[in-house]
């Protein structure tokens, strides 16, 4: 009976959640906004190396895992703030 309970969970798999339907694309208007912020605060956030700052922001929030919270630094006034926008 051991042997039958150890197959049975070694034979279990965790399957992802579903995509959920109703969640709203994310805005590249926010990511957008985001990034022109960052920009004009001279931000190294604005500017990272490889992507565009809008393709990161749009990545992340798409994601699901992580958020860069585009609303928040689209209303930063300093990049010491970035942190807090986490």
């Amino acid at each position: 009976m051991k042997n039958v309970f150890v197959f049975l969970l070694v034979g279990c798999t965790v399957l992802p959640p579903p995509d959920d339907p109703n969640k709203p694309a994310p805005s590249p208007t926010s990511c957008s906004a985001a990034c022109d912020n960052l920009r004009h605060l001279a931000c190294p956030e604005g500017q990272p190396e490889g992507e565009t700052c809008e393709a990161v922001c749009e990545n992340a929030e798409a994601s699901e895992i992580a958020t860069v919270n585009p609303q928040c630094l689209a209303t930063i006034t300093s990049c010491d703030q970035v942190d807090s926008c986490q």
